[in-house]
């Protein structure tokens, strides 16, 4: 899978002592819960100092060669229910408690390499995992372009969503790192995501009990640190297909806003259109979860009628 040819010297290698202190991120290591390697938060926050001088040249030595440390490709798989009353497995969302070293050289990788990049690459329409964006900011966005078309000449507005069926574990890696290399990230740095994707182990635990680790061929962990913004990259090319409408996005549910007259609407081959993207890039869609609905001059959608503009 190790696709992109270098074409750059050494010295443009990513040097994470240039732009991180790794010092500062262990000392400074909030309380959390331990991955496979057992060794608390507590162990690199007390000795910060001492670890400092290693933990950089591993996390150097990792980047330079753009290999990720096989031990820290595990995780302790954690089933956590998504919603109450919990009636089947389908409701339950895993989520990856990896050591801790590992999350915190995630987040040095984040904030020098990758962060600065998507920051400007990923499209505006996505309202998660990104600074200073939240749900609240999507529902507004979504409201203020409804209530716009229905104040120049829609009669009314269409509302379609659209949720992905176990969204983060079905991303296909060869597709997403096709995606992941037509962004100006640094070579090094795009195979080190290979790396970081490639022969991940986990095992489930429930309960004090223990499973065997299985090997992982797809899907981005969730409850690591580049997971989330490695979803954002392989949904961003979900646009609509006609550029009057709106898609909102956050995380994996997308919210499509199509308004209509008296001749009708094109939310038919806009849900067309999303259907296709699903088939080709082998995500599907979460039929079950999709909904449609809408709004009009004289019967507002409920969130138009509880939030109100003056």
């Amino acid at each position: 899978m190790r696709a992109v040819i270098m074409g750059v010297y050494e010295r443009y290698a990513p040097i994470i002592t240039k732009r991180v202190k790794v010092q500062h991120l262990l000392r400074n290591q909030k309380r959390s819960s331990s991955g496979p390697d057992n060794l608390p938060y507590w162990f690199w926050k007390s000795f910060a100092i001492e670890l400092a001088p290693i933990v950089t040249e591993i996390f150097n030595m990792s980047l330079k060669t753009s290999k990720v440390p096989q031990k820290w490709k595990s995780a302790n798989l954690l089933p956590l229910p998504k919603e109450s009353p919990l009636n089947s497995c389908n409701q339950l969302r895993p989520i990856s408690l990896t050591d801790i070293i590992m999350r915190l050289f995630e987040k040095c990788v984040y904030k020098s390499e990758i962060e600065p990049i998507t920051r400007n690459n990923i499209g505006p329409d996505q309202f998660a995992y990104k600074k200073g964006h939240n749900s609240t900011m999507a529902l507004i966005k979504s409201q203020h372009q409804w209530l716009e078309w229905l104040d120049k000449n829609a009669n009314y507005v269409r509302v379609l969503s659209f949720d992905f069926s176990k969204a983060f574990d079905s991303v296909p890696h060869d597709l997403l790192f096709e995606k992941v290399k037509k962004l100006p990230i640094n070579p090094y740095v795009v195979n080190w995501l290979i790396s970081f994707l490639e022969n991940r182990i986990q095992r489930v635990m429930v309960d004090g009990m223990v499973t065997e680790y299985l090997y992982i061929n797809r899907g981005v962990p969730q409850g690591t640190v580049l997971g989330p913004v490695l979803f954002s990259i392989m949904v961003d090319d979900i646009k609509t297909a006609d550029p009057s409408n709106a898609l909102v996005k956050f995380a994996d549910d997308l919210t499509l806003g199509v308004p209509g007259n008296e001749s009708g609407d094109t939310s038919r081959s806009e849900a067309a259109c999303l259907q296709d993207w699903a088939e080709e890039n082998r995500m599907p869609l979460n039929l079950e979860k999709n909904v449609r609905n809408g709004c009009s001059q004289t019967h507002l959608c409920s969130f138009a009628r509880a939030y109100p503009f003056n």
